[in-house]
């Protein structure tokens, strides 16, 4: 299958969602309760979410988070804003990011699935930044 990053971010999603479902994933778009995925990052003084971010799946039971990224997953550094985003959410023990293995923009092609892995050695092959994660999956598609 050709896939060099043709399909945006939403079509990506729309094909596995029925398969998250069905596993118990809770996925934007899936239902009108879930037309966004909202998972609380701080509390406030009421017991109100003070903050949250939202996500594109999320599994209550074994608490992973899923981000299906396009081409800006590197060249827009979203897999920076992933990484952040997804690790200060409350109960997520497993995140997920899938991205396209190549990403073509204008007359150039980016190696997207390549550049985000060596982000992803980088923090969890040194000792500088930790990750709150039991695992972190990255996903090419």
């Amino acid at each position: 299958m050709e896939t060099s990053g043709k399909f945006s971010s939403n079509q990506v999603l729309a094909i596995v969602r029925p398969a998250l479902v069905e596993m118990g994933f809770l996925v934007e778009g899936s239902s009108p309760e879930t037309s966004s995925i909202f998972r609380p990052v701080f509390f406030g003084r009421s017991g109100e979410h003070d903050l949250q971010y939202r996500i594109d799946a999320y599994h209550p039971t074994l608490k992973i988070g899923l981000e299906v990224e396009r081409g800006r997953a590197w060249q827009g550094n979203a897999i920076y804003r992933d990484i952040v985003q997804m690790s200060l959410i409350v109960d997520m023990d497993y995140a997920a990011v899938a991205v396209p293995e190549e990403y073509h923009y204008s007359r150039s092609v980016n190696r997207t699935f390549e550049e985000c892995e060596k982000v992803l050695r980088a923090i969890y092959g040194g000792q500088r930044l930790r990750l709150p994660f039991k695992g972190f999956l990255l996903i090419a598609y």
